[in-house]
């Protein structure tokens, strides 16, 4: 795929994320949420096109992390609290299966793993969370990361 082509998907994720952004703060959240899953699909689109998104410095990982963080905030501004969990749980989910990825920086997705991680953990903090599911779902990443060669330090 062409360069131009894969700026023009982070230019329109940008357009669309900076008006949705706006939205959300004027409490929008209907408008704001249409807005974030039309970024979210343009994060998507450049997901498919890794290899030249990381030749031209496009930050995708952050990209689609940022698009799935917009649209779990606003699933919570408006109460639906279990597609805030499943979002966040995206999240998570998207980084673990790019740790042994080739076409991945490593720091890049550690360092988003740990912010992923805590978000979710947060968000289950401020619902009262159920020490158990919070603690099934660390266990999962656990599991995952270690099938996909991770190492776990204690």
């Amino acid at each position: 795929m062409g360069d131009s082509f894969i700026l023009s998907l982070e230019n329109q994720w940008k357009t669309k994320t900076f008006a949705a952004n706006e939205l959300f703060k004027n409490d929008n959240f209907s408008a704001a949420m249409e807005g974030y899953n039309i970024a979210l699909s343009k994060a998507e689109a450049l997901n498919i096109h890794k290899t030249d998104c990381l030749r031209i410095d496009i930050p995708l990982v952050q990209i689609f992390i940022i698009s799935c963080n917009n649209i779990a905030y606003t699933f919570e501004a408006i109460g639906d609290f279990e597609a805030t969990d499943k979002m966040l749980k995206r999240s998570v989910y998207y980084l673990l299966s790019l740790v042994n990825s080739e076409n991945s920086n490593p720091n890049v997705i550690q360092s988003e793993l740990k912010r992923a991680t805590l978000a979710y953990s947060d968000f289950i903090d401020k619902q009262n969370g159920e020490k158990r599911k919070k603690n099934q779902v660390f266990e999962h990443l656990k599991d995952e990361f270690l099938k996909e060669g991770g190492k776990v330090y204690n």
